[in-house]
């Protein structure tokens, strides 16, 4: 399960993505919501409490999934 996390002074938009996801959807994953977190996701008091759990739970389970085979490749 991965996280983001968009600070906006008074608001905050959330998003998350959880399921069995092949490798490259992974990768793609945790680079989209991990870069949107270190540069948007820290506007806002509680976003600057939340964001960094949030990245460090991304970098964690992207972590994890680094020793999954990589998908075959479509013939």
């Amino acid at each position: 399960e991965f996280y983001q996390n968009i600070g906006a002074l008074v608001v905050r938009y959330n998003k998350s993505i959880k399921g069995e996801l092949c490798k490259n959807c992974i990768t793609q994953t945790f680079w989209r919501f991990t870069l949107t977190n270190l540069f948007l996701g820290w506007w806002g008091v509680i976003s600057f409490i939340v964001t960094p759990f949030y990245i460090l739970n991304n970098i964690g389970r992207y972590l994890m999934s680094l020793s999954l085979p990589k998908p075959e490749e479509i013939k």
